[in-house]
């Protein structure tokens, strides 16, 4: 005979990943069976990286392909387009074949519309050509092999011809990148090709869209200008991502922080910019300043490299996945492990293992200083001291849910948002507990898939708080996430709920549900597909 307090016994609480996991969708994982795969293996965000796109009517599929494992699974799952921007490669080479550059050897590079050869490499970017001078270095390859321009002659880019020296020599195959260090082009990050992309993207309605080699602030606002001039009205436009893969960047941090609605630390092009050994503090410091100025920020690329081929990862880096979590990462992401590898599910479940294990040994809570938080009224003109005042008042809503949170030992903080902009300020004070947000919107619910520790849900419309609250519980209980009398933090920014704007209160778990809704649920609870 079961007794009267069964029934409220808490069941059992798998925990919540906090930090979120992007993986790239390419020839090895874009079907609608691996999608699903990658989904319940741990995927919050998909990449579509446009560099290696091949038609946008395919692109479209598989955002459709997406979509529907993601509503399948009850999931909320981001898209991000990931613009290809001013990427230099070298051009074809004769019959395809690679060709071995000599140390010491001279070799020339031009624009010309040929085939290129060990005694002359060809490259289709005219504008690069135009722009490179003797005492530019070039790092082919990702730096495998190196060149400094000795001489240049010719006016014209597609008359210019240069003279190299190879000083690091090796075997060179075609379209591979070219990156000049230091390089002030002038070349704007938002190329033609990309408005083409960029309008797909937002054609598509998806959450996010990356920005290439962007080296300072006006690189974000042309991009936002564009999308504003052809966007409908009253659209939503995917958010833009700053990619942070020139030194220009790094030295223009703040002003790009300002623009942009969050950071990827691209650790490949800047690895090759850079010396490699600057590249983990750099790393740190990006994402220190990302969670600063309150926006979402990204580690990417060969976080589990060798995964390609192996059905394991190495040693270290499975030290650098758990060391971008101790940075403050909100998500980690996969690139050609996931895109063209041999196990890109297996590579999606080991992050998430390591993401979880490396997040229950870390400090209860690690909280931003609210002191250092990027909202100012110095030197501001009016309008935009009034915005700083509301963003501040907003700010304190997201710390005292926080520290509410610790206080009490919370098992949760709900939050009800209508943009997921009190979401993402309660993510950036860094609680080690997850931050369950409700909106009636699906596309902000899918937005903030990528905000670290929030687990974005949807909710029905509702004209009162208590009805919301009533959805909110439900929808908890019924996936086991919260236990009946656990503590509960529920916050609220600007919503559609009358009653519940600005709005904060601890809450015991459970005190909304009635026993015969409590029946229902023991008999039909099942967990969230989420890791």
């Amino acid at each position: 005979m079961m007794h009267a307090s069964e029934s409220e016994m808490p069941m059992s609480k798998r925990p919540v990943r906090l930090t979120k996991i992007i993986a790239t969708l390419g020839p090895a994982s874009n079907t609608p069976e691996k999608i699903t795969e990658l989904i319940l293996a741990g995927v919050n965000v998909f990449r579509l990286n446009f560099s290696h796109a091949t038609t946008m009517e395919r692109l479209a599929e598989i955002v459709a392909d997406i979509r529907a494992a993601s509503d399948a699974l009850h999931q909320q799952v981001a898209i991000l387009g990931d613009l290809q921007g001013p990427k230099f490669r070298v051009g074809e080479l004769e019959n395809h074949e690679p060709v071995t550059l000599n140390a010491h050897d001279k070799v020339l590079l031009s624009a010309k519309k040929m085939p290129g050869t060990a005694q002359h490499i060809t490259t289709p970017n005219t504008e690069l050509v135009a722009v490179l001078a003797p005492g530019h270095r070039l790092l082919l390859d990702d730096g495998n092999l190196a060149l400094d321009v000795i001489e240049a002659t010719g006016i014209n880019a597609d008359d210019k011809v240069l003279t190299c020296q190879v000083l690091r020599g090796g075997l060179l195959k075609e379209k591979k990148g070219i990156n000049v260090p230091n390089l002030s082009s002038g070349i704007a990050a938002l190329t033609e090709r990309d408005k083409a992309y960029c309008l797909f993207a937002m054609a598509q309605n998806l959450e996010y869209i990356a920005l290439s080699f962007v080296q300072n602030a006006d690189d974000i606002k042309g991009l936002k200008a564009f999308m504003l001039q052809n966007a409908e009205p009253g659209a939503r436009l995917p958010q833009i991502i700053a990619k942070i893969e020139r030194p220009k960047a790094i030295d223009a941090i703040d002003e790009i922080l300002k623009e942009t609605d969050g950071l990827m630390v691209a650790r490949g092009d800047l690895g090759v910019e850079l010396a490699q050994e600057r590249v983990p503090m750099i790393q740190k410091r990006l994402i220190e300043k990302a969670n600063l100025a309150q926006k979402p920020v990204i580690t990417a690329t060969q976080m589990l490299e060798s995964m390609i081929h192996n059905a394991v990862p190495t040693r270290a880096e499975v030290s650098d996945v758990a060391n971008a979590v101790i940075d403050g990462s909100d998500a980690v992401m996969l690139s050609a492990e996931s895109a063209v590898g041999a196990y890109p599910v297996e590579a999606v479940a080991t992050m998430a293992r390591v993401l979880t294990t490396c997040e229950q040994e870390l400090p209860d809570w690690q909280g931003v200083d609210e002191r250092r938080l990027r909202y100012t009224q110095e030197g501001r003109d009016a309008e935009h001291q009034q915005q700083d005042i509301q963003c501040s008042f907003y700010d304190t809503i997201a710390q005292t849910a926080a520290l509410a949170a610790k206080r009490t030992q919370a098992t949760a903080i709900v939050v009800f948002s209508y943009s997921g902009s009190m979401a993402r300020r309660i993510s950036k004070r860094k609680p080690r507990l997850p931050i369950y947000a409700f909106t009636t919107e699906p596309g902000v619910a899918r937005l903030m898939a990528l905000y670290g520790g929030v687990v974005p849900m949807v909710l029905p419309p509702s004209t009162h708080t208590d009805a919301a609250l009533h959805h909110a519980e439900l929808a908890l209980k019924t996936q086991q996430q919260v236990a009946l009398g656990d503590t509960v933090v529920y916050c609220a920014g600007k919503t559609p709920f009358s009653g519940m704007t600005n709005a904060l209160r601890l809450h015991v778990f459970g005190d909304t549900l009635s026993h015969q809704e409590l029946e229902t649920i023991e008999q039909h609870a099942c967990p969230l597909a989420y890791s």
